[in-house]
């Protein structure tokens, strides 16, 4: 099922039945969903609805949620937030499947469980290849998949953002919003908000172009992947390229670092991951990483561990100047240089 058939479903609260497993890359979309199918249920704001922590709950403690009686409504609705799938080894893995199959025993009670994006390999079952997890969760769970949305349907959601709020989105706004602070709907959303305040700070019926320019923040993840590499590598031209980009935007010195620190720094915990014998998709499980994204930085990094401590070193180094004096980019060249 996608999220567009399940958001279809709620529409008719009487079909949602037993326990859901929600994956993909969108989390914020299952976040949403996940609130809409408890008002479904129970109705808003209902003490029969229940958001258990997946890393703080055991089987028994879930079963425990699964088999209470609603209070004050017909039917309750749980939430297995995050559920760390990848970690259900075994025994454990055994406890929770077994809640699942009892579960159909507990009717008056919808359940949900999430997987944060990167969380387990699925496989792809869009495909009928699915993984022997994504099996055994499936025997009793219906799976609902969040893909990313892009395209006219991202344009149209974030359009949707602003009307929400009153304000008309100037032709292009969404589009320039989606091509400057990138495509990941949690950021989108609030940068989406940013504007709206700003709009209305400024008494206008519209958000604009130009909004988006003076307002909004840019996506940094691709530069300063670029960067990065180019000083992993010691391409400094390169690296000078990309941190000249930054400096035309305005970006503040600091939040460019540490876009920076973070690359080098996961790059650091895929390498050494490969160098024990992991491939991507171990990798991926491990770090609760996008599995496309430690493929990228398997190929840049392998297994080049003592480069990679030692470029995060020196990262640090321009860390303690940006803070203790006014050097501000000329920290990051001498990073760069040095």
């Amino acid at each position: 099922m996608t999220d567009t058939e399940f958001k279809r479903l709620l529409s008719s609260p009487e079909k949602l039945s037993g326990g859901y497993l929600f994956y993909g890359d969108e989390e914020l979309v299952k976040t949403r969903y996940a609130a809409l199918c408890a008002e479904a249920v129970c109705g808003a704001d209902s003490f029969s609805a229940v958001v258990l922590e997946g890393a703080d709950t055991s089987p028994a403690q879930l079963e425990g949620a699964l088999s209470a009686v609603p209070m004050m409504t017909e039917r309750g609705f749980v939430h297995l937030r995050a559920a760390p799938v990848s970690q259900w080894k075994d025994k454990v893995l055994e406890d929770y499947l077994g809640v699942f199959r009892r579960a159909a025993e507990y009717e008056q009670n919808v359940y949900v469980v999430s997987v944060l994006p990167g969380e387990a390999d699925f496989g792809t079952p869009e495909k009928n290849r699915p993984s022997a997890l994504y099996k055994k969760l499936t025997e009793s769970l219906t799976p609902v998949i969040f893909a990313p949305k892009g395209g006219a349907q991202l344009t149209r959601w974030v359009e949707r953002h602003f009307l929400s709020a009153g304000l008309n989105p100037e032709y292009g706004a969404a589009d320039a919003l989606i091509e400057y602070s990138g495509r990941d709907m949690f950021t989108l959303s609030g940068e989406c908000e940013k504007l709206i305040a700003y709009a209305k700070a400024h008494n206008s019926p519209e958000v604009t172009s130009a909004m988006v320019a003076e307002v909004a923040s840019p996506d940094l993840s691709e530069e300063a992947f670029a960067l990065a590499n180019a000083v992993l590598e010691g391409d400094r031209p390169r690296a000078l390229e990309a941190l000249g980009a930054a400096k035309r935007r305005r970006e503040e010195p600091i939040a460019v670092l540490a876009s920076v620190s973070r690359v080098m720094s996961d790059m650091l915990a895929v390498a050494v991951y490969a160098e024990a014998g992991l491939g991507a998709k171990e990798i991926a499980g491990k770090l609760k990483m996008h599995e496309y994204k430690a493929k990228l930085y398997l190929r840049s990094a392998g297994k080049n561990t003592d480069a990679l401590a030692a470029s995060l070193r020196r990262c640090l180094e321009a860390d303690t100047a940006l803070k203790s004096t006014n050097l501000g980019y000329i920290a990051i060249e001498r990073l760069i240089c040095g």
